[in-house]
């Protein structure tokens, strides 16, 4: 893995800002939800100076920063920024697709977040209901949505559900991948598991 550095202009402060984005991502391991480590290039950052949060990829973006130009780091949103976004009502269906994703990728795969996910029960009702509306959120007319619909569906105990959804994807994933959603949802496992 890579890491180039960008740079693009807040736009609620017009502070220059800089993120490092990870390049070559073909290697990383891949998991169950859909997650991989260097494909966790997030496209929501906030601003450390007034402390915005946006997305960042409709923005103008200079692939390399000058080392005399004076940038200031993003930082990565808290999971209850993301929550907040989703109450704004000028998002469009891939952004919200987006953002319920990564808030179950934070809670699968973010050590601090995973912990108060287990701890806390308002938060892990929240998250829940997250996965909720990523599962009605999800299209059964896109095959890899459908395979994702049927993965939201086995992390929530919904076996019947999860499997009619595999018997019904005519994707290109692998057979043996397929076959071991299917496997775990029989089995009552609902962990997310490396590919």
């Amino acid at each position: 893995m890579q890491l180039q550095t960008v740079s693009f202009e807040c736009p609620f402060c017009c502070v220059t800002l800089k993120k490092g984005v990870s390049i070559n991502i073909a290697e990383s391991p891949q998991f169950s939800d859909g997650f991989s480590s260097d494909s966790a290039i997030h496209r929501l950052v906030q601003c450390p100076v007034c402390n915005e949060v946006f997305f960042y990829d409709g923005l103008e973006i200079k692939s390399s920063t000058d080392p005399n130009d004076i940038c200031v780091n993003t930082i990565e949103p808290g999971i209850d920024r993301y929550f907040e976004l989703l109450k704004n009502t000028d998002l469009s269906d891939e952004q919200q697709l987006y953002l319920r994703k990564e808030i179950w990728y934070m809670g699968n795969h973010h050590p601090d977040v995973s912990d108060e996910v287990l701890n806390n029960y308002d938060f892990k009702t929240q998250w829940l209901d997250n996965l909720e509306a990523l599962e009605k959120l999800l299209s059964e007319d896109d095959q890899e949505q459908m395979l994702l619909k049927a993965e939201v569906n086995r992390h929530l105990g919904r076996t019947t559900r999860c499997i009619e959804l595999l018997d019904l994807y005519k994707g290109e994933r692998d057979p043996k991948f397929v076959k071991t959603i299917r496997k775990k949802a029989r089995k009552g496992n609902t962990e997310v598991f490396e590919i």
